[in-house]
């Protein structure tokens, strides 16, 4: 498919939601916990990726999507579980490259998604996490990426951890942090879970933000590198809020 406007197909089916009115906890519309959905027209910011099974758990791939407008409360995420012959859930570590995720899913794609919208709490506080577990992803066509929302550490560093009840409005949205350094390349020590920690130059510890590597780009971290930029989708578990850069182009080095 070619370029990818509400215009050219006619407008969003019936039956359509948006993704505001899943994450904007002020929306008089919101679709019940949990329920069925269908999301038109909304935008691939990352690709595919196994984001559990490597360590043995329950084999999960994900990707996270936009309404094209971006801004607060526009992204979600959305998982798929792919199941064995028999109908059963699989497990790492060798998950199989199957699902209703398209393994080749690249950013900038358009999607019409179906699937089942529910909130799930993992060491988040008490405070859910929406996701959608698709049952049908249609390829539309391409779209222009919403651009990042700046943040700082102020909004969503250790200082705001665990994050403020019904605070949904970055949750699943592309952010972009600006001048920070790293500033802990294990926070999880003696164990690993993929993540370092980053402050902005001249910070404090309350303004330290993780960074998580769910999609294997090449970057290890070194402590006191620093970067103009890193960008990601913002998520949140384990009681930390965490940017997902995608590729190693979303992080900037800022060279001495």
């Amino acid at each position: 498919p070619g370029p990818f406007t509400f215009d050219a197909d006619g407008g969003k089916p019936d039956g359509a939601i948006t993704i505001q009115q899943i994450q904007d906890l002020d929306a008089g519309d919101k679709p019940a916990n949990p329920s069925n959905v269908l999301l038109y027209g909304v935008v691939a910011t990352t690709p595919r990726a196994l984001i559990s099974g490597f360590d043995g758990g329950t084999c999960t791939f994900g990707a996270w999507v936009e309404e094209l407008g971006g801004g607060p409360s526009s992204g979600i995420g959305l998982v798929d579980y792919p199941f064995d012959v028999d109908g059963g859930v699989m497990h790492g570590p060798d998950c199989p490259d199957a699902g209703l995720l398209p393994g080749d899913l690249a950013v900038g794609e358009a999607l019409s998604v179906r699937g089942r919208y529910s909130e799930f709490c993992i060491s988040c506080a008490g405070n859910p996490i929406a996701e959608i577990n698709v049952t049908e992803v249609v390829r539309l066509g391409t779209a222009p990426v919403p651009p990042p929302v700046v943040v700082t550490g102020a909004e969503i560093g250790e200082g705001v951890s665990p994050k403020p009840e019904n605070d949904r409005r970055l949750e699943g949205t592309l952010v972009q942090l600006k001048d920070v350094e790293v500033v802990n390349v294990n926070p999880d020590a003696p164990k690993y879970f993929y993540n370092f920690l980053v402050q902005t130059s001249g910070g404090s510890g309350q303004d330290s933000c993780f960074v998580h590597n769910a999609f294997d780009f090449a970057y290890r971290p070194k402590l006191g590198h620093r970067f103009q930029c890193i960008t990601g989708p913002l998520t949140f578990s384990f009681d930390h809020w965490k940017v997902q850069p995608r590729t190693d182009g979303d992080l900037v080095r800022k060279l001495p």
